[in-house]
C-alpha cells in the first residue's frame, strides 16, 4: 500500500483504536497489573468523554474558541495518544516488568505523526491537535514509572499479537470496524437542540469577524 495522509490518518480511527484499547486493558487486568489497567481504563474514558463533550457542545451551541481556530479536540490524535504508546511500552517492556520508556516515546511520536496528518487532511486545526495530543499524553503519563510484578517473557507476545492485528486491519480497510463517531456527535447535538442546524467552523470565524469593527 502505498503511504499517504489518508492512510495514515487511519491508524487514528476510533474503530481500530478501542478494541485495540479494550484489548490492552483486559490483558492488563489478566496479567494482575492492578491498579494499572483500571487507572488506564478511567483515564481514557475520562479524555474520550471530554472529547465528545467538546465537539456536542460546538455543534450544539457554538462553544469554540476562534482566536485559535479551537471547535473540539482532535478524537484521532487523543486516541492515537494515549494507546499507542502503551502498545509500545509493552511490546518493549524490559525483563524485571518495567515499561519501556523508549517505546513509549515511540508512541507518542508516532501519535504526533497521526495528528500532523489531520493537519494535512484539513480536519482539524493546530490548537486541536495540539490539545488532543495533550489530553491523550493525560492518559499514559503513569506509565512512565509503572511496571508489571513477575513478568514472563512470553507474556511479550500479547501486545506483539495485538500490534499484528491492527497492522491487518490497517492494511485492509474492509476488516476495520467502522465507527461514524463525526455523524453520531452532529446526531446527538441536533437532539439536544432539537432541529438540524448545527454549528459549523465557518460559523464559529463569521461570528468572531461580526465582532470586529
Amino acid at each position: 500500500m502505498l503511504l499517504n495522509w489518508f492512510s495514515i490518518t487511519r491508524l487514528g480511527e476510533a474503530g481500530l483504536l478501542l478494541p485495540l484499547a479494550f484489548a490492552l486493558i483486559l490483558g492488563l487486568a489478566l496479567m494482575r497489573a492492578h491498579p494499572l489497567w483500571a487507572q488506564f481504563a478511567l483515564r481514557l474514558l475520562l479524555a474520550i468523554t471530554i472529547t465528545l463533550i467538546s465537539k456536542i457542545a460546538f455543534f450544539a451551541m457554538g462553544f469554540g474558541i476562534p482566536a485559535i481556530n479551537f471547535i473540539g479536540f482532535s478524537g484521532h490524535t487523543l486516541l492515537a495518544t494515549a494507546i499507542l504508546p502503551v502498545l509500545f511500552a509493552w511490546v518493549f517492556i524490559s525483563k524485571e516488568g518495567c515499561f519501556s520508556k523508549a517505546g513509549l516515546a515511540l508512541g507518542l511520536i508516532i501519535a504526533a505523526i497521526i495528528g500532523w496528518s489531520r493537519l494535512k487532511v484539513n480536519a482539524h486545526s493546530s490548537s486541536e491537535v495540539i490539545t488532543g495530543w495533550l489530553l491523550g499524553y493525560m492518559v499514559v503519563h503513569p506509565f512512565w514509572k509503572a511496571r508489571i510484578q513477575s513478568f514472563a517473557p512470553m507474556k511479550r507476545l500479547i501486545p506483539i499479537a495485538f500490534t499484528a492485528l491492527v497492522f491487518i486491519m490497517w492494511s485492509h480497510p474492509q476488516t476495520a470496524i467502522h465507527i461514524p463517531s463525526y455523524t453520531w456527535e452532529q446526531d446527538i447535538a441536533r437532539w439536544l437542540i432539537g432541529h438540524n442546524k448545527i454549528y459549523t467552523r465557518q460559523d464559529l470565524h463569521q461570528k468572531e469577524e461580526s465582532k470586529q469593527p
